[in-house]
């Protein structure tokens, strides 16, 4: 999915980026806490589980060719005056190349991958993807270790909350799990912007009550959601 395709799907218009970031800013004011946001089509490429899924399917395409064969065989033999032996043989493996070409591309579908992709592997990709943006991003750098990222994956359907350690000491992880689960929910609408809102409010308001907003408050990351490239 490219990203402007992304942002129509979630009307991510310039509006709603911005009622995004405003929100961000109005939760920071009251906790010495650091929210940052940012969103990816999809955590991996995916594309080792996509080919074993077309090779499978391929292979499959093979084995129901063999029961109809000595048809195949007939009506192969109808097309040339002197029919080789190579000649079958090179069609049937022309119809199991062109049936794993065709299964690669249905397997690129959402859809279709996320049936095929095991669950594990769907975890662990958006997992590593929200580290990544969190290092990368500077999440870690704040003074007080206090930086928290809402990553949202949209082809695994899932939302990783990742923390630094000044939170994850004083903050359960069940805390920031149901508000990854009410943010996948919200994600299932064309519009989300208002879920998101609401979620950078929620967590604004569990930041401040163990991390309130001392005199010195410096805006250490920048607001607002950044929409990042998929895969890897």
């Amino acid at each position: 999915m490219r990203l402007e395709k992304l942002k129509k799907k979630y009307s991510f218009t310039d509006e709603n980026l911005k009622k995004i970031q405003e929100a961000v800013a109005a939760a920071e004011k009251n906790t010495d806490g650091e929210i940052a946001l940012a969103i990816t089509p999809s955590s991996s490429s995916y594309g080792f589980w996509e080919l074993l899924f077309a090779v499978i399917m391929g292979l499959i395409t093979f084995a129901c060719l063999i029961p109809i064969s000595s048809k195949l065989k007939t009506f192969i033999d109808s097309i040339y005056w002197d029919m080789k032996d190579y000649h079958f043989s090179f069609w049937l493996l022309l119809i199991v190349f062109i049936s794993i070409l065709i299964f690669y591309l249905i397997a690129n579908i959402p859809f279709v991958d996320r049936l095929i992709i095991p669950k594990r592997v769907k975890n662990k990709a958006v997992y590593n993807k929200a580290i990544k943006v969190f290092v990368h991003s500077g999440v870690y750098k704040t003074k007080s270790n206090t930086g928290i990222l809402l990553f949202f994956s949209v082809l695994e359907r899932k939302i990783q909350i990742v923390v630094d350690s000044g939170i994850a000491s004083k903050i359960s992880h069940s805390t920031w799990k149901n508000l990854a689960d009410s943010l996948a929910e919200g994600f299932k609408i064309k519009n989300p912007t208002q879920v998101i809102i609401n979620s950078i409010e929620e967590c604004g308001e569990i930041l401040a009550k163990e991390f309130p907003c001392q005199k010195e408050n410096p805006n250490e990351l920048p607001d607002g959601l950044v929409i990042i490239g998929g895969g890897e």
